[in-house]
This record gives C-alpha cells, sequence and structure tokens, in this order.
C-alpha cells in the first residue's frame, strides 16, 4: 500500500505509519469497495456522513483508507463523520 501514497508524503512516513499503511484496504484491492468509490466519484460528491452496517475489520480498514487518504491528498471522497455498527463479539470495547 505504500506505493499509493505520493512520493512527497512518503519521507515523512515512520516505520509504524508505514507498517499501519501496508494493513488499509483500498478500493483498489476489492471489487466492491471499488464499486463503491466508482459511484460515490461519478456522484461529484463527498461521503460525508458514511454509516457502515455490518462493519468488520476489512470495511474498517477500507474507511481507514479513506480517510488517510483524503488528508494525504483531495480523492474527492472525503468522509466528514462515520458511524460503524457491528454485532461481531470480537469487537466490543
Amino acid at each position: 500500500a505504500l506505493h499509493l501514497i505520493p512520493r512527497r508524503f512518503r519521507k515523512n512516513i515512520s516505520k509504524k505509519q508505514q507498517s499501519i499503511m501496508s494493513k488499509l484496504v483500498y478500493g483498489s484491492d476489492d471489487q466492491l469497495f471499488f464499486c463503491i468509490e466508482k459511484v460515490q466519484a461519478s456522484q461529484g460528491k463527498p461521503f460525508g456522513r458514511l454509516l457502515d452496517a455490518g462493519t468488520g475489520t476489512h470495511s474498517l480498514r477500507w474507511i481507514s483508507s479513506l480517510i488517510v487518504g483524503e488528508r494525504m491528498e483531495d480523492n474527492g471522497l472525503k468522509i466528514e463523520h462515520y458511524t460503524a455498527v457491528t454485532a461481531d463479539e470480537k469487537m466490543r470495547l
């Protein structure tokens, strides 16, 4: 995933950040998320408020990639707020 980070930002990324970035899921890694990104981008509107019902670690990694990607360069898919809902007992706080 490091290759997806613009070169101008790579020199400022720590080893820990690189490790975190390598765990993210990008739209290019997953057909469903690719389709969601493509449809949203075609509307010309940011996500704004995002609801992920049925959240798992995979979708959280995708949402994280949108947040990180938006901070690094404007990808047009800005998330202002997200809500993740899950029934997975392993993900309870």
